[in-house]
């Protein structure tokens, strides 16, 4: 909730609420078969449309290729591609790199990677079509 108050005749009135939001539900990422939960697989959609992914997933992904992590349901998709950046890793020091993360208007979300990897990490928001 925002609040306001504000001086008239050199006095000050009582606050009032100019704004109220409801906080958003977040829900379980449905992982492709392969994946699972390492840290955080969630997302949410605001009351004004925007829908927030955070991930931190296990699963191999190959080097040089698309690979499809799991699929958002209707409501939650962009009207067309998007585009963010996440994290690869092998698991091993220094062995962390940047990926690019896509999301069609199906509601795939898809990893590509220079490097095979076995976790990524990626926090974005966008917003949904209609």
């Amino acid at each position: 909730s925002v609040w306001m108050r504000f001086q008239q005749s050199e006095r000050w009135q009582e606050w009032f609420c100019i704004a109220t939001a409801t906080p958003p539900q977040e829900f379980d990422l449905q992982l492709e078969s392969g994946f699972s939960n390492h840290y955080c697989a969630k997302y949410c959609k605001t009351q004004e449309g925007m829908v927030t992914v955070a991930l931190w997933i296990a699963g191999s992904g190959a080097a040089n290729a698309e690979t499809t992590i799991a699929t958002l349901p209707e409501g939650f998709r962009p009207a067309e591609l998007f585009r963010a950046a996440g994290i690869a890793d092998t698991g091993t020091i220094s062995s962390q790199n940047q990926c690019g993360i896509t999301v069609n208007e199906y509601g795939q979300i898809a990893v590509q990677d220079k490097i095979a990897w076995d976790y990524v990490s990626a926090v974005f928001t966008f917003r949904a079509a209609g």
